[in-house]
Order: structure tokens, then C-alpha cells, then sequence
């Protein structure tokens, strides 16, 4: 199921369709908790498909995840996700959290040096 899952979510990408996107969210939904869901969340930012980003992200953290480069990614898309100026605050503790746990882990380090890592939010963030 994974790999069925990963082709939807490279066809999503691929193709800027969320069909595609919608369609491995499904399937996730049936199956176990992972790191796909951060993967999804992240081309569901991109996509501009904000609920399905925020069902992953709360999904993903549900499941009580190790801290390593996925639940970095997951804090950073969440706090994408926040984009009105009361919840600024949560959005710097997302952050904060990210930048914690990358503090402690090399490859999330370098993973965050590439350009994926900076994903507009529901704001157009930068």
C-alpha cells in the first residue's frame, strides 16, 4: 500500500493535481499512521488543499512520532498552516520546535538546507 501511496503522491507533485493528492490521502486514511502522512501534508501545502494538510499533520502527530527529520517537517507545515495574526505565537512555537529538534539532528539540518523546505502556506507565505 505504501508504494500505491507514494505514486499518488509523486503523480500529485507531477502533475499539480490534487486528485491525485486526494486519492493517497484516502489510503492513508485506512492504513496505519507514517511518515507518507508528512509527505502529504507537504504536497497538500503546495497544492493549496489546506484541510487535507491539517487532517495529516494532526494524523501524523496523533501517533506519538520519534523526533526526527518527519516530525520537523510536520512542525514546520503546521505552522504554515497558521495564518492569522492571534495565532502568530503558535506559529513561532511550531517553529521553535522544528528548529529544536533540528538543533540535535544533522540530516535534518542539511535536509532543511534544500529549497522543499520552504513551502508557501495558506497565507502565500514566503
Amino acid at each position: 500500500m505504501d508504494l500505491r501511496i507514494r505514486q499518488y503522491l509523486s503523480k500529485a507533485q507531477e502533475k499539480r493535481d490534487a486528485v491525485y493528492l486526494r486519492k493517497a490521502f484516502e489510503l492513508m486514511r485506512a492504513s496505519s499512521p507514517s511518515e507518507l502522512l508528512v509527505l502529504c501534508a507537504e504536497q497538500s501545502l503546495q497544492l493549496g488543499c489546506w484541510e487535507v494538510a491539517e487532517d495529516c499533520i494532526m494524523m501524523y502527530l496523533e501517533g506519538k512520532p520519534p523526533a526526527n527529520q518527519f516530525l520537523c517537517r510536520a512542525y514546520l507545515c503546521r505552522a504554515q498552516l497558521i495564518n492569522t495574526a492571534e495565532d502568530l505565537d503558535k506559529a513561532v512555537m511550531y517553529y521553535l520546535k522544528a528548529i529544536e529538534i533540528a538543533r540535535d539532528k544533522s540530516d535534518i539540518i542539511s535536509w532543511c538546507s534544500t529549497p522543499r523546505c520552504c513551502i508557501s502556506g495558506p497565507s502565500g507565505g514566503s
